[in-house]
């Protein structure tokens, strides 16, 4: 339910790290294609994220469901197929 698992490392002695300690741990487990977007260009108004999409010659407001954070740009995982021109 908490996606929380007890897992148990070696790492080499270093000043601070302690027995017991708590950590996140990140696995690489493959590559997927994405869609992502700068997050220069999303604007969030209460809990939805929206970007301007150029549509017909004209920029609409275009709702996104967004994913991760990859460098300056996030993921969108819904609302997109990539093939939009953005703005902002």
């Amino acid at each position: 339910v908490s996606r929380s698992q007890i897992v148990r490392v070696s790492l080499p002695t270093r000043a601070g790290l302690y027995p017991g300690m708590y950590g996140k741990l990140r696995l690489h487990v493959g590559e997927r294609p994405a869609v992502l977007i700068p997050s220069a260009a999303i604007r969030t108004v209460g809990q939805l994220d929206t970007i301007m999409v150029e549509r017909d010659g004209r920029w609409k407001r275009h709702y996104v469901t967004l994913g991760v954070l990859v460098g300056a740009n996030r993921e969108a995982l819904s609302g997109l197929s990539g093939n939009e021109t953005i703005g902002w």
